[in-house]
């Protein structure tokens, strides 16, 4: 086995955000999301997730309204069915999420 680096082969897309998942078992599962400019839909998962900004600016939004502001190795935690979604983010963003099911 060799090692991997997180940030090899970035690729920033102005209309879809990219998942590239490094590492998964059956009970959690990383990911690389990189966004430049992107927002989601309300979101309710099934799995709790915890999420590190790397780079560039991002809101998360809450269902009560509440706008979470985030910046390079800010770090959320998101409960299972946290209603919530991502209401802003600037270019060129590197998150880093983990999953727990």
């Amino acid at each position: 086995m060799q090692p991997d680096n997180f940030l090899n082969n970035l690729v920033f897309d102005e209309t879809d955000e990219v998942v590239t998942t490094h590492f998964e078992t059956e009970t959690f599962w990383v990911e690389r999301i990189t966004s430049s400019g992107q927002t989601s839909d309300w979101y309710e998962q099934d799995e709790d997730e915890w999420v590190m900004l790397l780079s560039g600016e991002a809101e998360l939004e809450l269902a009560d309204g509440t706008i979470i502001a985030l910046t390079p190795y800010s770090t959320f935690w998101l409960p299972k069915y946290m209603r919530h979604r991502v209401a802003k983010t600037s270019k060129e963003c590197i998150w880093l999420c983990i999953f727990l099911k």
